[in-house]
């Protein structure tokens, strides 16, 4: 076990940080100590405000967001660390790598390997935070289909 702290917002305009303990990875996981994590301005304001309704949830199709907002919540989506311990079948190499995961606000976090995105050196921690606003804008411009030399403009998608 791990001795970790998670940021919880355990009620309206109320955050505590618990220390929790870790397991060590089992299968297929690894042990992310975090370094760095991307605060979402809109959502989590949101949130601590009590300004979610309970049955929303931040994300559906990422199983750690996949929760509703009810109380106590862990915010936070935007995870860059260094993998600090690998589960039994997962390749050693893992060990020691810098990577992203969608991950709440927290000192560790126990990931799927699958759900890495491995980082080159050539990319800064804090840079890596904005992953999800890249993949956001992408997935924008493929829904929109603008054409080349086409002006497009966007407006009150906040830093996408």
């Amino acid at each position: 076990m791990t001795n970790a702290r998670e940021v919880v917002i355990t009620a309206p305009r109320t955050i505590e940080v618990p220390a929790v303990a870790f397991p060590e990875p089992g299968p297929g996981e690894v042990r992310l100590k975090l370094r760095v994590s991307g605060i979402s301005p809109g959502t989590e304001l949101l949130a601590y405000r009590g300004q979610i309704p309970d049955d929303a949830a931040e994300d559906a199709s990422i199983d750690p967001l996949a929760a509703s907002h009810g109380y106590p919540q862990r915010t936070g989506y935007c995870a860059v660390g260094v993998v600090e311990a690998t589960g039994p079948d997962v390749d050693p190499a893992w060990s020691g790598c810098r990577a992203f995961a969608f991950r709440p606000h927290a000192s560790h976090a126990i990931v799927p390997v699958d759900d890495l995105i491995n980082l080159p050196e050539s990319i800064s921690d804090e840079l890596a935070t904005f992953i999800p606003n890249l993949e956001t804008a992408f997935g924008l411009v493929m829904d929109a289909r603008p054409l080349p030399g086409e002006r497009v403009v966007v407006l009150g998608q906040g830093i996408v």
